[in-house]
């Protein structure tokens, strides 16, 4: 194995956990950039000495293995911080995502017996009460005793807490250990070495904390003493403003989900921009499509790998595929490829018996990848992660579908339940449901990924009011909405509501998901009146937004989000206007002024020279 910093063959590495690699790296290269956000520039020995501050700063405070630290800290080097100075104390985090609902935050903080969330003084003035919950400013943690952190971490002690959708109406926390954590680095490494080709690493971190890719990208980069590149909170979800990072900071490994790998690439063919720094991009969490601008754009880039990366976040990543030469020849549906040192891949049918290699099954997962389970859900763990064989070792069953290939890979082929993959973020339709069932307006429910026109999936809500609604109502549909709105993070809130009169039932007395009617392309019932667009720019506008959102009539006043627009879709919107008005929209000027009327006046006040239109 070569060293992805240097090039050179590199020593195997010691048994230890990740953290600890990092520390060597700050002895071997103290003065190179660890960490890089919004023009700031911090050495590894400057994070090293922070971290290790936050560290003695937790132990002060009583923490140690097996204490969970909850982490609500903004895109910054202070968030590398935070998560460093944590596993040096010997303690877990539990990343908490700011924006999520109050009672979903405070559910995941007492399952995780979570008594201090380490933030900044000014994430903290927007926190909610919550009793027995110290709120403590990163830097206040830090101020005291300084020195090196060096308390033993056996790999098998808990490494951090990540919640995701759960089918009974709350989320469940995957519990991880350090040593898949350790086996996932090292695999990184070797992978990282081969594509780099010993240029030194450096990584755009472009997931959340809450998702588990952030650990990859950051603890890979580090043990191998590359410099980790935080874009802010908005330029990550703006194209344009990630294809400039990517060339000013020269970044060369970079991990996108599907759906804005597609976005990027849309944008730098559109814009003839080939990154050319770039040596590996790294996309997974869905059904990898090779569209035109993906094959253009790899095109224009020779020297940089697409790999196609497998694993759950009850075992992280466990089979990868690297496609490379000519993108022309790639697979329309690449596989997910082989299993990676330390994973083990069976499939199996629902017996639990292994099936012939080319037959479909559900994937079943083994080996050192495996976290401990459900954090606190004994009965839930011990239906997922199974001991088919008396003193055989555990497995994880997973719930997709697959098939071994004859060259020892494997395919994917969806899903054996109704979980789906909205924005990247998993969704157990079952949550939703359970949640919008409590309302008291809501006869009956059902919750459904649809197509999309343009490829991704959306979430539709079919509801059963338990009462019409009179001709002087206010329409329900704003009110469900804003109900789960308060009570779910904004990927599992449906974009497309469908009032019903009942729902289908199969033979067997079960709602019958395949005879729910499709999502009509008319407008949808909005608190806000119609009001036909009145000017030139309105009209274009509009139209810009039907064509995106697939409706048949926009209003002058209506919101684009309300409209079952996301952040996502918000950006071919900007795109779309753009391309007509030949100037550059981006995505904070459209969540400014998110209704048609207020767009145009935008435009208006704005661009020199608006086209007419018909």
């Amino acid at each position: 194995m070569q060293h992805p910093s240097t090039g050179q063959p590199a020593d195997p590495l010691p048994p230890v956990c990740v953290h600890a690699l990092v520390r060597a790296q700050a002895q071997r290269v103290p003065d190179a950039d660890a960490v890089v956000c919004d023009g700031r520039r911090m050495s590894y020995r400057e994070l090293m000495a922070a971290a290790s501050a936050v560290a003695i700063g937790l132990r002060n405070r009583g923490s140690g293995a097996e204490s969970l630290i909850g982490v609500c800290v903004p895109r910054s080097p202070e968030m590398v911080i935070a998560v460093l100075g944590i596993l040096l104390s010997g303690s877990a985090y539990l990343p908490v995502d700011a924006q999520a609902p109050p009672a979903r935050v405070q559910h995941m903080l007492a399952t995780g017996v979570v008594h201090t969330v380490l933030t900044t003084a000014a994430a903290r003035a927007a926190w909610p009460e919550l009793p027995g919950l110290e709120l403590a400013d990163i830097n206040e943690v830090a101020a005291g005793p300084t020195g090196p952190a060096d308390w033993p971490t056996a790999l098998d002690d808990l490494a951090y807490v990540l919640f995701t959708s759960g089918s009974t109406g709350l989320p469940k926390g995957v519990a991880m250990s350090h040593r898949p954590l350790r086996n996932l680095i090292e695999h990184q490494l070797a992978a990282s070495a081969a594509h780099h080709g010993g240029r030194r690493m450096r990584t755009m971190q472009f997931t959340p904390l809450t998702f588990d890719v952030s650990f990859l990208d950051i603890f890979s980069t580090l043990a191998a003493g590359g410099t980790v590149v935080l874009p802010g909170e908005h330029e990550r979800r703006d194209p344009v403003h990630l294809l400039a990072i990517i060339r000013a900071e020269e970044i060369t490994s970079l991990f996108l989900p599907l759906v804005a790998l597609q976005e990027l690439a849309d944008t730098a063919v559109a814009a003839q921009h080939p990154a050319t720094s770039l040596c590996e991009v790294m996309t997974g969490g869905q059904q990898l499509v090779i569209t035109s601008s993906i094959t253009d754009w790899f095109a224009a880039m020779p020297g940089c790998t697409l790999q196609n990366i497998y694993g759950p976040s009850e075992t992280h990543l466990v089979t990868a595929l690297d496609l490379q030469g000519d993108p022309s020849r790639w697979p329309r549906l690449p596989s997910i490829g082989h299993p990676i040192d330390g994973a083990q891949l069976s499939v199996r049918n629902t017996a639990g018996q292994p099936v012939p290699p080319g037959e479909p099954g559900e994937l079943w997962i083994s080996g050192t990848c495996l976290a401990r389970g459900y954090f606190g859900e004994p009965a839930l763990t011990a239906e997922r992660f199974v001991t088919p064989d008396p003193g055989g070792p555990r497995h994880y069953r997973t719930g997709d579908l697959a098939r071994e290939l004859p060259d020892g890979g494997y395919q994917f082929l969806g899903r054996t339940d109704d979980q789906v993959k909205i924005q990247g973020v998993r969704v157990e339709p079952a949550e939703i449901e359970s949640i919008l069932i409590s309302h008291p307006g809501v006869a009956a429910c059902a919750v459904v990924a649809r197509d999309r026109p343009g490829g991704e999936k959306r979430l539709v809500a079919y509801v059963v009011p338990r009462r019409p609604a009179g001709p002087d109502d206010a329409h329900p549909i704003g009110e469900w909405r804003g109900f789960l709105r308060s009570r779910l993070p904004a990927p599992l809130v449906p974009t497309a509501w469908m009032c019903q009169e009942r729902l289908p039932l199969t033979s067997s007395g079960k709602i019958d998901l395949r005879a729910l009617p499709d999502v009509p392309r008319q407008r949808p019932p909005l608190t806000t009146p119609l009001v036909l667009p009145r000017t030139t720019t309105e009209r274009l506008v509009a139209a810009a937004w039907a064509e995106i959102l697939d409706l048949d009539l926009v209003g002058a006043d209506d919101n684009f989000f309300d409209l079952g627009g996301t952040s996502l879709l918000a950006i071919r919107a900007a795109r779309r206007l753009g391309e007509r008005l030949s100037t550059e929209l981006d995505l904070a000027t459209f969540f400014e002024h998110p209704t048609v009327a207020q767009m145009a006046a935008h435009l208006t006040a704005n661009t020199e020279a608006l086209p007419r239109i018909p």
